[in-house]
């Protein structure tokens, strides 16, 4: 199963049995650091009232086994509205994703922004593994930071000071090129490194602390035509992948 659901068409008693399925999932996925952690981010997951919210549960027989929350927030800026996107996802220990998270989030962006054509979207991530990092390059080269764009001119960084601000990150480094940030909260299981990409080097140059819990503020347009690359390069993933087996 990995049918969307948007808890603005749902009744409050029907958000609330979601959202209760969610967060147990994510108590079992997930290692916080102190039950205050756990409260303020499950909180901040829960909150109705803090953004349009869409939800992916992936089951594997009669059993849920992962999830994909997809949060999108209105923002004021001095001089221009934007659309802030955030993303959380993760599987049980044993259970992994594969690219089914990527290619649903980026199918419901897509539906999101042709529905909402005069919206700027920008996706605000706080990234832990760097495998997960690497795919998003590969799939947005505009992401900032990265080895395309080292720096910016852009909001890019403003919005993610911003956000991680709003969200009560621990900063640990802000500085121009990359905000590390700990959110007491990783994954049960540590990354396995299962090959060597620039993309990956990068990712633990600024964030070598990345196996400690500490993250890495990452920004990406989310334009149509960023979209429509990101599934063109997507399917190009996967017909690499299928021709190494």
């Amino acid at each position: 199963m990995n049918t969307l659901i948007e808890l603005t068409n749902l009744t409050h008693r029907e958000a609330e049995s979601v959202l209760d399925k969610m967060i147990d999932l994510d108590s079992r996925i997930f290692h916080y650091a102190s039950d205050e952690d756990r409260v303020r981010s499950q909180r901040g997951m829960r909150d109705l009232t803090n953004g349009e919210k869409l939800l992916v549960f992936y089951e594997e027989g009669d059993e849920a086994v992962g999830f994909s929350l997809i949060t999108i927030r209105r923002l004021e800026l001095a001089e221009r509205v934007v659309w802030i996107v955030g993303s959380l996802a993760g599987f049980l220990p044993g259970h992994t994703g594969g690219n089914r998270t990527m290619t649903d989030a980026i199918h419901a962006m897509l539906r999101h922004k042709l529905g909402h054509p005069g919206r700027d979207y920008f996706m605000v991530s706080f990234l832990v593994n760097p495998g997960g990092y690497d795919m998003l390059v590969d799939l947005n080269p505009a992401t900032f930071p990265s080895v395309h764009r080292r720096v910016t001119d852009g909001i890019e960084a403003e919005l993610i000071s911003s956000e991680a601000r709003r969200r009560g990150l621990r900063i640990v480094v802000d500085e121009p090129g990359r905000l590390v940030a700990t959110a007491g909260k990783s994954g049960r299981e540590p990354f396995v490194r299962r090959r060597d990409t620039e993309n990956i080097r990068f990712f633990e140059e600024l964030n070598p602390r990345h196996a400690e819990g500490e993250v890495l503020g990452v920004c990406v347009p989310l334009g149509v035509g960023d979209l429509l690359s990101g599934v063109v390069r997507l399917a190009g993933r996967r017909l690499t992948r299928g021709r190494r087996r």
